[in-house]
Parts: structure tokens; C-alpha cells; sequence
């Protein structure tokens, strides 16, 4: 129940002004806990390309979409 919860206010993130300041702090944490668990990992692909030798040869591009339909 709480990742569908989690779906809608990411979808939606900002416009559930009747959410309980309690409820809204929860999902601001679950929001900005996966965006640090991408980063982490981001930064784990990063430094095994420079580990490598790769990261000088390569790209690397993110991009991000804000699953709006």
C-alpha cells in the first residue's frame, strides 16, 4: 500500500495539500531516499568506469523522466 501511496505523490509530488504534515514528512523521506539510492548507485557504475580506465572514454549521460503520461 505505501508504494502506491509512494507512486501517487511522486506523480503528483507537491499538490496533496489536505495530506497530514506526518503522512507528507513520511513521503518526502521514502521520495528522497530513492533519489540517494540512484545516486549511490550512479556513483558505483562511475567508479567502476574509472577503476577500469574507462571514464575518460566514455559518456555518461542520465536522463530523467518524470513519468507523466
Amino acid at each position: 500500500q505505501l508504494r502506491a501511496v509512494e507512486r501517487q505523490w511522486v506523480r503528483g509530488r507537491g499538490s496533496h495539500e489536505e495530506e497530514a504534515p506526518a503522512r507528507r514528512e513520511i513521503l518526502d523521506g521514502v521520495y528522497d531516499g530513492a533519489l540517494r539510492y540512484v545516486d549511490e548507485r550512479l556513483a558505483e557504475v562511475a567508479a567502476h568506469l574509472e577503476r577500469r580506465g574507462l571514464w575518460d572514454r566514455t559518456l555518461f549521460v542520465v536522463v530523467g523522466d518524470h513519468g507523466e503520461d
